[in-house]
């Protein structure tokens, strides 16, 4: 049976806010709220960090590593090897990749991707083609090997950056899955509310409706979330699946010609 495990990609230096993965909400981190939403008994080992091998990540490996998380710590720009030499180290032949910034992963969701992807017949399994949930509440599982095909066929630099791009542009019909249904409990436009943490005025939002929640932080839900009102939405231009300006790839079918739009930044 294919051995499938869930790899966090975060670091200390983030661009908009700095030092992020470590923000206090209450008396937890964010790297914490990213961590606990992890179904832990769905997956074959235990959740990686994937973090930097720079002296400024070493605080975020020490709150890994207290958190019961394996630590991993690589190359800096290179995310996309990061990763792959995780999964490596992991023996995984799945990789859930998790963005250290969406505190509101679905375990439902995840659930869902796991059953179809433990049937062996899909390379990747998503629910960003076309985006039904919100920004942040994203799902990609997928085999590392066909990663490293599709970073080989790719002449695009930022793909190595943003990890999961090249597999949208690059792998066939047939391998990619997607995640089907709509959730019926959200408005038209919800999927555009922004369920990351990238600024301040993101952390802020999440702090103030962590302080409103009475459940504990793994039986929250994204709905809610939506529903409070407290967070920013994308642009009203913001597209539903494809990055702004993407090339087609003339060799795949159209529905599968533009890359999905991935859930958070660099990590």
């Amino acid at each position: 049976m294919d051995r499938v495990g869930a790899i966090i990609l975060a670091r200390m230096d983030s661009r908009r806010l700095p030092g992020k993965a470590l923000a206090r909400i209450g008396n937890r981190s964010l790297l914490w709220h990213v961590a606990c939403r992890l179904p832990r008994p769905l997956f074959d080992a235990p959740p990686v960090l994937a973090t930097t091998n720079r002296a400024v990540d070493d605080p975020l490996a020490a709150e890994a590593a207290a958190l019961g998380l394996t630590v991993f710590r690589g190359a800096v720009e290179d995310v996309a090897g990061r990763l792959l030499a995780a999964a490596d180290a992991q023996r995984l032949d799945g990789v859930l990749r998790v963005n250290g910034d969406s505190p509101f992963l679905d375990a439902g969701l995840i659930h869902r991707a796991m059953g179809i992807f433990r049937q062996g017949r899909a390379a990747c399994v998503t629910n960003l083609r076309p985006r039904r949930h919100p920004y942040g509440v994203s799902v990609e599982l997928f085999r590392p090997t066909a990663l490293r095909v599709c970073l080989a066929r790719s002449l695009n630099p930022t793909d190595r950056e943003h990890v999961t791009t090249c597999l949208y542009a690059h792998l066939d019909a047939t391998d990619l899955h997607a995640l089907d249904g709509a959730d019926q409990n959200l408005g038209r436009d919800d999927w555009r509310v922004r369920l990351t943490v990238d600024e301040p005025a993101d952390l802020d939002a999440l702090r103030c409706f962590a302080l409103s929640c009475s459940v504990p932080w793994d039986r929250v839900t994204y709905r809610q979330a939506v529903a409070s009102g407290l967070f920013r939405l994308l642009p009203d231009d913001w597209p539903v699946s494809g990055l702004p300006g993407a090339a087609p790839s003339p060799a795949l079918p159209q529905t599968l010609r533009t890359p999905a739009q991935p859930d958070g930044k660099v990590q």
